[in-house]
């Protein structure tokens, strides 16, 4: 109104010209205005009050989300004068510190709180005088009295000291005043009363109320519903100068058309009768178009349906006459339309989903904006769940002091587990582990004896056990091991009485393979095992039955220590059950991985009584497949002790696992905690159990499911039980197929027959996928791009077809798992019963009344409602399948492309999410612009992963290694005839890369590229006559190894020396061998291959059986010996062969020809002999490289961790 007085013309509220603030009633440069602080607020826009009548009409139709920009303006006004105030604040007290005394400023203080006090009450006292509320404004000021009188004694006290009184300012904390304190109360009324406090008071409040109501949800919403309306906005305009545009042109087309005509009438009256009419009825059509547009409002939308089932639906039923409709979004319908549109479809027989299909709102730009709302809300929600689930699965105890013995501490663990860790490798057979690591153990037990000797409820005995032994092992190959007197150290904790009959056995191993500390592997178990005997030790009541705790140093030497025990061991006749403490990665959560066989109340005894429980038998079932390069003690007490037990390992962070980078400092805090309280209850719970002298009574052969959900809570129970909830399952998903089908009719067989099809040809069509960017991905040499960064790794009628199709395919997974008696087979049987909720959900919403009609929007809330448990499930069993198989295929061999693992993985993941959610395609529209900036995204994605840094394979990191595995052995090989002359001798270093990536992908460097691949032409050994250190050359074959010629031979301090005792020629074709070997380092191999048609027929290691080797007459057989604290003389052998093949051997044809080919390799792995000077180099050049990948192209290359020794091969012939 005062513009127009004025004669000035305004712009529409809705201009940026307009501040938003002012509308809003908050502006802080009006509320500031003729005050100190109004230079500071910036705020040159158009405050005029007929703006505001515009806005409030306005903002009752719509929300216009000004109040967004207004919490800014506050918050930057508020932020600009809380800087003034400590800026003022900042000076003041300078100012005071070299004034004032301490004394003082503590009085001054008090003086200007309560003069602060009266001046605020004084203008509470004038509000409520004009309010007329006079009895609270008398009891007002008898207070202010009292305030004054106190201020009055704190001057005396002031003026007492100081008479001199220089002026002391205090800053008010509201609108940066500076205050005299010794002012009167008057003045303070003034100020407190005053345009820029009472200004910054309403800014201070008006923020704290938006703050408070207007933003339930974050200010990140807000602003997300703010650019959604203003995209909405700008849409709107757009098609508005569109369809002005149309019109215009519409218009000139029609102008031209009629001036065309009356220009082409005297020529066209030769045309014939045919085109004339085939001319007006392209005008009827097109006018006719037009005023269809022109008579439908703008809220009315074209739906043109154009997917092939709704043609087919068509067809079949006759209903659907057009393709193209005329519809209104769902929201701008009348109840009364609604329930007049029911009503018809009833009258017509006509299923109701079919009406729902083209009550279709996605199309109009409102409705569109409410579903992207909706599905940026369901994210937030759904993603906040999974991670407070995370949080709870992550979640560490805390950590016990270590002057609690009654608890099991961390702290007392480390500083055992630092102790062990920091001798360093400890490789059977050396200084660190037979003597310091041995005295480090034995002296920890001895002084626990005296514990338990004054408590005297208990007993502790030790014994010292250094076996000897061979056997046969199937590890990815079968090899035999061989070892003498390895260390196993043994102590015995029970009841002061003696010996019980029955007790359990706790196991670890203190050794590790070379070049690692092995805090995880397994020193943090020993430390865990220590821990837990010495509570036991200092408990005050005996135990009820005897625990065994196992410290072994040779597991690293395939399983031998283990061995030695369960089968030499007099200790072994009691035990009853075990628990094998592992770890194959750094910290995190100890999951246990297996149990049994049979017993199932082991597993129940851990479920019942571990405080923080996480196990699945998932885990159970992927090792006992045996895809996974690494086996444990467990197997050992489980095939020659015949005893069930438990298998737990840290399997978080597998990167570090078997290398340098093993340290104490990268296991978490808490996780010692953790598992060693998860240890101690269940070794409690174990020998009080009544099971123990008795378990076959408690259904021995029961198979038992067990899970824990994201750590919250566990789930077991038996595989009888699972069979009868797996076909109860299958049993609901036949019935509501049939109700469907036949009862209700919401679809034909053949669209069930055909969407079921479509969810078989999805599932190839990702494996096709995933095979074709497999060989992509190996083509453009991107293998294992993922190895340094796993995250770069995971219409109604016809919805419902679709989605029970869904429900069809994992049911036909589930039956099948279920036929094998598969116990993870509960995966799939939540893969089925989750999505079975979602129709009774809407059922039962419809009954109580939150729903009226299923829209898409119902449909889509109610399937994620349903579906959130089974994401959660599959993202915790995703996180930890990729925890622990990625950094597996580090060192999973170079014969098998991990890319396929990965996949096969991705791939198990994606169909959750891709089959439960491609029923909602025919609820929704306008997909096309989404599928675009998909692929356009996932193009993008993979030119950042194939040209920058973010895809390369290795990446080194002190806190976080994921490095490539090599092995470098500096070898001598010397290789000697039939007749014991020298034929050949060569020094070089033995290179093998152990990921897919192979030795072929080593950097370019003379050390590591050499010549090429060993040459094998010559022999039939298959380990290439090359000092392999295990006997798994199909994972690591000798074409994929590389041979480094060196010119200075490695320190070999005892030289192998093999002699051949004895060669005698029996009866049947049969020659025996007697074969001595002296000298050689504790550590050594043997590749035995029979010649010219011989085969194996016996020998003096073990029970010779031909089938459990090979069924190949030639094959080469590995032996791999070691030994202890003690290095035996001279190792005999005697070989007996056999032939079968040809004539008859007579004495005279056997001495022409060598019948065996023996290669006896020793391995220097620790100690002075372990490096040459060649190895040093070699160790430095990587330490620098690898902590430089950007010094030049490829120097990511040098991402390697290194496994080094000297080597020395011999080769004859007998």
């Amino acid at each position: 109104q005062r513009a127009e007085e004025e004669g000035r013309k305004l712009p529409p509220f809705d201009h940026h010209s307009v501040c938003r603030s002012y509308l809003q009633g908050c502006c802080p440069r009006e509320l500031l205005s003729d005050t100190r602080l109004e230079s500071m607020m910036s705020c040159r826009k158009m405050h005029e009050p007929a703006h505001k009548g515009e806005y409030n009409k306005a903002q009752e139709k719509r929300d216009l989300f000004y109040d967004v920009e207004a919490y800014e303006e506050l918050e930057d006004a508020i932020c600009i004068v809380d800087q003034e105030i400590r800026r003022l604040q900042d000076k003041v007290k300078r100012d005071a510190e070299n004034n004032l005394d301490l004394t003082e400023q503590h009085r001054t203080q008090k003086i200007f709180e309560v003069n602060e006090q009266i001046g605020v009450a004084l203008v509470q006292i004038e509000a409520l005088g004009n309010e007329g509320r006079i009895n609270e404004s008398v009891e007002l000021s008898r207070k202010v009295d009292e305030l004054k009188k106190r201020k009055r004694e704190l001057d005396t006290e002031m003026k007492g000291v100081y008479p001199a009184m220089l002026q002391r300012l205090r800053v008010c904390e509201t609108c940066s005043a500076q205050l005299n304190v010794m002012d009167h109360e008057t003045r303070l009324q003034d100020h407190y009363g005053g345009k820029m406090h009472l200004g910054m008071v309403q800014i201070r409040e008006k923020y704290a109320e938006m703050k408070l109501f207007n933003f339930k949800n974050s200010i990140d919403e807000r602003r997300t519903l703010k650019k959604l309306a203003e995209e909405k906005e700008r849409s709107e305009r757009r098609s508005q100068r569109g369809r002005s545009r149309s019109r215009e042109r519409k218009r000139s087309r029609s102008r031209e058309k009629k001036s065309h005509r009356s220009r082409s009438r005297s020529k066209s009256k030769s045309r014939s009768h045919k085109e004339r009419r085939r001319s007006r009825s392209r005008e009827r059509k097109s006018s006719r178009r037009d005023s269809s547009r022109e008579r439908f409002p703008p809220s009315l939308i074209f739906v043109s349906m154009k997917i092939f089932d709704f043609k087919v639906m068509a067809a079949e039923q006759g209903q659907l006459r057009s393709r193209r409709s005329v519809v209104r979004p769902t929201e701008y319908l009348s109840s009364e339309f609604n329930d007049e549109l029911i009503s018809e479809n009833e009258q017509k027989k006509i299923p109701y989903q079919l009406l729902v299909c083209f009550l279709n709102p996605i199309d109009a730009s409102y409705v569109w904006s409410a579903w992207f709302l909706s599905l940026v809300i369901c994210i937030r929600d759904v993603g906040f769940i999974i991670w407070t689930c995370c949080l709870a699965y992550l979640k560490m105890p805390d950590v016990k002091p270590a002057n609690q013995y009654e608890h099991f501490s961390e702290m007392r663990a480390r500083q055992f587990l630092n102790q062990i860790a920091n001798l360093g490798p400890r490789p059977s057979g050396s200084e660190a582990l037979e003597i310091h690591a041995f005295r480090i153990i034995t002296e920890k037990i001895n002084s626990l004896k005296e514990v338990v000797k004054r408590n005297d409820v208990n007993r502790i005995e030790m014994d010292i056990q250094r076996p000897t032994g061979c056997y046969d092992l199937k590890f990815l190959s079968v090899f035999t091991l061989c070892y003498h007197k390895v260390t196993n150290i043994v102590a015995r904790i029970g009841p002061k009485k003696g010996p019980t009959d029955f007790s359990i056995l706790i196991n670890c191993h203190f050794d590790t393979l070379p070049d690692t500390p092995g805090a995880t592997d397994n020193a943090v178990s020993c430390a865990i095992m220590m821990e837990i005997l010495e509570v036991f030790a200092h408990l005050n009541e005996p135990l009820e039955h005897d625990i065994l705790f196992l410290f072994n140093g040779a597991e690293e030497n395939f399983l031998q220590a283990s061995h030695g025990f369960i089968v030499n061991h007099p200790w072994r006749h009691s035990l009853r059950a075990f628990i094998n403490l592992e770890g194959c990665g750094s910290g995190g959560r100890e999951l246990l991985f297996q149990t049994g066989p049979g017993e199932s109340w082991l597993i129940k005894t851990y479920l019942d009584n571990a405080p923080h429980p996480h196990c699945n038998v998932l885990g159970q079932e992927i090792f006992q497949l045996g895809i996974i390069p690494s086996d444990t003690d467990f197997r050992i007490f489980r095939d020659y002790g015949k005893i069930s037990g438990f298998d737990i390992a840290y399997i978080r962070n597998g990167w570090v696992y078997h290398t340098e980078f093993d340290r104490p400092e990268l296991i978490d805090i808490g996780a010692i905690q953790r598992s060693g309280d998860n240890i101690l209850a269940l070794s409690r719970a174990l020998i009080r159990s009544p099971y123990l002298k008795q378990p076959a009574n408690f259904n021995e052969g029961t198979k038992w499911v067990f899970l824990d959900v994201v750590g919250l809570f566990t789930i077991f129970y038996e595989m009888k039980l699972a069979l009868i909830f797996n076909y109860t399952v299958l049993v609901l998903v036949l019935i509501r197929i049939y109700l469907h089908l036949f009862r209700n009719g919401d679809y034909s067989i053949n669209v069930l027959l055909r969407a079921s099809m479509n969810q078989f040809m999805a599932f190839g069509a990702m494996l096709f996928t995933g095979i074709c960017l497999v060989l992509i991905i190996s083509l453009l040499n991107m293998t294992m791009s993922w190895y340094s960064m796993p995250e770069l790794d995971m219409a109604m009628k016809f919805e419902k077809a679709h989605f029970d199709s869904t429900i069809i395919f994992w049911s036909f997974v589930l039956f099948i798992l279920t036929w094998i008696h598969s116990a993870s087979s509960y995966l799939f049987m939540f893969h089925v019963l989750f999505p079975l909720i979602r129709d009774p959900l809407l059922s039962i919403s419809k009954i109580f009344g939150f729903i009226k009609v299923i829209t898409p929007k119902s449909l889509f809330w109610a399937q994620s409602i349903c579906l959130t448990p089974l994401i959660i499930l599959i993202s915790t069993y995703t996180q930890l399948l990729f925890d622990f198989f990625v950094p597996v295929m580090g060192r999973f061999g170079n014969t098998i492309n991990p890319e396929i693992f990965i996949m096969s993985f991705s791939l198990l993941v994606s169909l959750t999410f891709v089959l439960f959610t491609n029923n909602l395609i025919y609820v929704s529209r306008r997909l096309g612009f989404m599928v675009k900036c998909m692929i356009a995204v996932s193009l993008f994605c993979f030119l950042i992963i194939s040209t920058t840094n973010v895809g390369v394979p290795y990446k080194y990191s002190k806190e976080s290694p994921r490095l490539r595995r090599v092995i470098a052995l500096h070898a001598k090989k010397s290789v000697f005839k039939f007749d014991g002359n020298l034929l050949n001798s060569e020094t070089g270093l033995f290179v093998q890369a152990l990921d897919y990536r192979g030795a072929d992908d080593l950097p370019e460097h003379t050390f590591l590229q050499g010549v090429g691949k060993p040459d094998c032409s010559n022999t039939t050994d298959e380990y290439c006559q090359m000092p392999y250190y295990t006997a798994i050359h199909q994972l690591f074959p000798p074409d994929r190894s590389r041979w480094v010629p060196l010119p200075t031979e490695p320190p070999i301090t005892r030289p192998l020396n093999v002699k051949l005792l004895e060669r005698k020629f029996l009866s049947n074709n049969m020659l025996n061998l007697t074969i001595a070997i002296f000298g050689g380092a504790d550590k050594a191999s043997l590749h035995i291959t029979p010649l010219d048609g011989f085969q194996m027929k016996n020998w003096s290691l073990t029970a010779f059986n031909p089938k459990t080797y090979s069924n190949r007459p030639h094959a080469t057989y590995f032996v791999f010996m070691t030994y202890g604290y003690e290095a035996p003389k001279e190792r005999i052998i005697w070989i007996l062969l056999e032939k079968n093949e040809g004539k008859k051997l007579t004495l005279t044809d056997v001495g022409k020809e060598p019948a065996l080919e023996l290669a006896v390799a020793t391995h220097y792995v620790h100690g002075a002999n372990q490096n040459s000077d060649t190895l040093h180099q070699l160790r430095s050049l990587i330490a620098n490289r690898r902590e430089k990948p950007h010094a030049g192209v490829g120097f990511w290359r040098w991402g390697i961790t290194l496994t080094a020794g000297v080597s020395e091969i011999v080769v004859h012939s007998f």
